[in-house]
């Protein structure tokens, strides 16, 4: 629009050198905007992989404890409202992987900003759920004396996968803030 205006009022060769880069400038600030495309970030790709990475483990431990009806790693299992804690750990990987590939996929500055801000929330909410229930199996197991198969209780390696997803989504946040 302000290259129409400014080319009706002259048509000097410089003057019109002078309105392209004007246009040049307008456009290059056009991702203040919300119809920018964001390319992916390293971040958003890594919180996608950890995310697919923690909803096929805590799938596999789901599908033990509700199919076999036992624990695949032969440990005690918290239950919260009668479902397995692991059950529950799935659906918030599951939550954070749709809001990784929603964010990835975003064509929109806006829409890219919103699934990063569910996701924040998702898994904020995820470190405080794992990250009691880590604490509580290695303070308190479900059965004292039990020997865990991976060293830690598996609730443990779920928290440090979401805090990871936390950390790395809050890291693109301050960088995007400024």
């Amino acid at each position: 629009m302000i290259f129409v205006e400014f080319r009706a009022l002259t048509d000097i060769k410089t003057d019109t050198i002078a309105i392209k880069s004007i246009k040049a400038e307008v456009k290059s600030e056009s991702h203040v905007g919300d119809t920018m495309h964001t390319p992916p970030s390293q971040h958003a790709k890594w919180i996608a992989l950890l995310a697919l990475a923690g909803a096929l483990f805590a799938g596999y431990l789901s599908f033990s404890k509700i199919v076999l009806q036992q624990c695949a790693l032969n440990e005690g299992c918290n239950y919260i409202f009668g479902i397995p804690t692991c059950v529950i750990g799935f659906i918030i990987f599951i939550a954070i992987l749709i809001l990784a590939v929603l964010r990835l996929s975003a064509a929109q500055a806006m829409d890219f900003n919103r699934y990063s801000t569910y996701l924040q929330w998702v898994a904020g909410f995820g470190v405080i759920f794992s990250g009691y229930y880590a604490i509580k199996d290695v303070f308190f197991p479900v059965i004292p004396g039990l020997s865990y198969g991976l060293i830690l209780p598996s609730c443990v390696y779920g928290s440090f996968m979401l805090l990871i997803i936390f950390a790395l989504n809050w890291a693109y946040y301050k960088n995007r803030k400024g």
